[in-house]
């Protein structure tokens, strides 16, 4: 063979090793981008079952998440907020009032008409300054107003704000308001008079930590007596982490409310 054929011979080989070299990456490249794209398949299907679940509970979250725990009782988690654990039962309540709440952090109580001995209530509250809240030894008058059915009313015993339907404001500088978490109870009492030892007159109580020392005084007993309170030595527990109390159940009783300490569970 001549020097010029092997030459040609030569650059032929060359030409068909460097196509087959390029052949081989654009493989591999493919292969390549086809496990990224595999596996781009398998973390975006893993994030999306995920994510979805997220994606759902972000949801429900911005619309808040609605616990149901029986017709007559309800939990609503606010948006953004850690979930609230507490599970709530049928709410029964003795007296024309409920104690829903007690917030210790902002110095609130809610009062809620809508059950009545476990049964959905029928009938409106007329709210006067007949009616009053106690709370340890300082007392106040509920505003004027109507409680409709499942309606409630949220009594700021220290803030400012302007009055509505379902918010009171009393705006007290006094100590007496300020609603210790160690030891405390909440007494809703419908007397002019206002001597809170009527047990008749006695609509509803909640008391938390212990016994008062003297001379300070407690009103377990009469609660007790207006069958609004079960025993004079039993009380909700709480802890240097509780924020508020929730009633879960039969609000004539410990059992019947939890100490929370995620803001989220008050209402």
């Amino acid at each position: 063979m001549t020097h010029l054929g092997r030459s040609k011979l030569t650059l032929a080989f060359l030409i068909f090793t460097i196509a087959c070299s390029d052949d081989s990456e654009e493989v591999a490249a493919d292969s390549g981008s086809g496990a990224v794209d595999g596996g781009t398949q398998d973390v975006d299907a893993e994030t999306q079952d995920g994510g979805t679940q997220s994606q759902d509970g972000a949801m429900q979250a911005d619309g808040g998440v609605t616990l149901d725990a029986g017709d007559d009782a309800k939990t609503t988690l606010d948006a953004g907020s850690e979930p609230c654990s507490l599970v709530t039962t049928t709410l029964t309540s003795p007296g024309e009032i409920t104690i829903e709440s007690i917030d210790f952090t902002h110095n609130r109580v809610v009062l809620f008409n809508g059950i009545r001995m476990g049964q959905k209530s029928t009938e409106e509250v007329q709210l006067n300054s007949g009616w009053q809240l106690r709370v340890v030894d300082a007392e106040i008058n509920l505003p004027d107003t109507t409680l409709s059915v499942s309606e409630r009313i949220t009594i700021h015993l220290t803030d400012k704000g302007q009055n509505t339907d379902s918010d009171f404001y009393y705006d007290s500088e006094l100590s007496a308001f300020d609603l210790k978490l160690d030891i405390g109870e909440v007494i809703i009492y419908n007397d002019k008079q206002g001597t809170f030892t009527t047990p008749e007159r006695l609509d509803a109580f909640v008391a938390w930590g212990g016994v008062y020392e003297s001379p300070e005084p407690t009103y377990i007993s009469v609660a007790v007596n207006a069958s609004r309170w079960d025993s004079t030595d039993s009380f909700v527990a709480t802890s240097a982490q509780t924020v508020g109390l929730v009633a879960t159940g039969s609000t004539d009783r410990p059992a019947g409310f939890a100490a929370t300490d995620n803001p989220r569970c008050l209402p």
